[in-house]
């Protein structure tokens, strides 16, 4: 099966395993439904929904990409890298790795539970956990926890009020160095892309290449220049510097179903398909990897 310069493309989404509200299963009947091809499930530092997705894809002739994302930091603020086209047979190594990260996940989702006690809004453990369709507890498990128990009225409260950064209920992630991601992803079989670059800048506004420039020295292999937070301009500036740099371009809508619902899947910047054209390149490496 070839994917065509024209057919659509989604190289990151999550599912229920982390921070989305689909079944891995639900993700492929999406793409079926909107005409997405290949399809990368990104959840975060976590692989539990690989088997399902890679299952479900198979029956329905959509190519699937092995993925994940996994945070570190640069300058301060919170970097998020994609690792796509994992080998299974290096799963293992990379589990040993996440072990770490889920670790110092576990530690900050205790604090924020203790800081949203102290504040006043009575929650309990049990009633994120019944928020969490999987493995990994996020904070949009901690805003859907308190919608239920009617303490905010919707997720752009609870975070604008108490899980954003510089809320106080907010904690920071501890997370690995760049070099360190790269460097596991890598040894998998993976390429590392900078997700959403646009976030490494205040305010989502500035320039993006000193800050990719940066990165290049942590052993980077691509950049997502296609992402619904991506203006125009710094999608061109984004795809300018991949050229400039021989690094693979890639693209996704960051679907996460009702907890992003402006991100439907297949689209990014003002509803745009995501066509494959401009990710040729990483098109054509991820197609070797799962073959009926």
């Amino acid at each position: 099966m070839g994917i065509r310069p024209t057919d659509l493309v989604d190289l990151h989404t999550h599912s229920n395993s982390s921070d989305g509200t689909s079944q891995p299963f639900e993700l492929v009947l999406q793409a079926n439904a909107t005409g997405v091809r290949m399809i990368a499930l990104t959840d975060h530092d976590t692989l539990a929904g690989l088997d399902d997705l890679l299952a479900a894809a198979g029956r329905y002739r959509i190519h699937p990409v092995p993925g994940i994302e996994i945070s570190s930091h640069l300058g301060g603020r919170q970097l998020h890298i994609l690792g796509l086209g994992m080998r299974r047979q290096h799963w293992p190594e990379l589990e040993k790795f996440l072990e770490q990260t889920r670790s110092w996940r576990e530690e900050r989702n205790e604090k924020i539970l203790a800081r949203l006690n102290d504040l006043g809004f009575a929650l309990t453990w049990e009633a994120v956990l019944a928020e969490c369709g999987g493995d990994i507890v996020a904070r949009p498990h901690f805003a859907r926890a308190l919608i239920t128990a009617g303490h905010v009225a919707s997720f752009r409260q609870a975070f604008g009020e108490l899980l954003g950064d510089g809320c106080p209920a907010h904690v920071p992630k501890r997370r690995p160095l760049p070099e360190e991601v790269v460097k596991v992803l890598q040894g998998t079989g993976a390429v590392a892309i900078v997700a959403h670059p646009n976030s490494l800048v205040a305010g989502d506004g500035g320039p993006l290449t000193p800050v990719l420039e940066l990165l290049l020295e942590a052993g980077i292999d691509g950049v997502e220049a296609f992402h619904p937070r991506m203006s125009p301009a710094q999608t061109e500036e984004t795809l300018a510097f991949a050229s400039k740099n021989n690094l693979l371009v890639t693209g996704g809508s960051d679907f996460h179903g009702r907890n992003k619902p402006d991100n439907p899947m297949g689209r990014g910047f003002g509803g745009r398909k995501l066509f494959a054209r401009p990710m040729v390149d990483a098109v054509a490496r991820f197609e070797q990897i799962v073959r009926w």
